[in-house]
């Protein structure tokens, strides 16, 4: 993972590689880039689907216990692109994702307390 985390300290540095899921998370496992998890990134359609769930009640249906108690969303990824960060900010929902060394939280200030 290191060799990624290098590259990518470096401006201007990209790569190209297929647009399928399993021809990337393949790239990225033969470079040493993962930990074998899958890569999954952000798009508009999944953060959409995340705000719906959200905001359809039914995480209350999977968690009983917590019934009665505010949810605070946190939509969460390495990498967020501003038009979704901008999406989840009007949506009520943290934007978290990594800085130069720890993740951070991109709207903080903007979805309040």
């Amino acid at each position: 993972m290191s060799e990624l985390t290098h590259l990518l300290g470096d401006p201007g540095v990209s790569f190209t590689a297929e647009d399928d899921f399993q021809a990337l998370n393949d790239l990225f496992l033969e470079r040493g880039w993962g930990d074998g998890l899958p890569i999954i990134p952000p798009t508009l359609d999944r953060v959409e689907a995340f705000v719906e769930f959200v905001k359809s009640g039914q995480f209350f249906e999977y968690f009983p216990e917590y019934r009665g108690r505010v949810l605070k969303p946190v939509f969460s990824s390495l990498s967020i692109p501003e038009s979704l960060v901008a999406y989840l900010t009007r949506q009520g929902v943290y934007a978290v994702a990594m800085g130069d060394e720890v993740m951070q939280v991109l709207n903080l200030k903007e979805v309040g307390e």
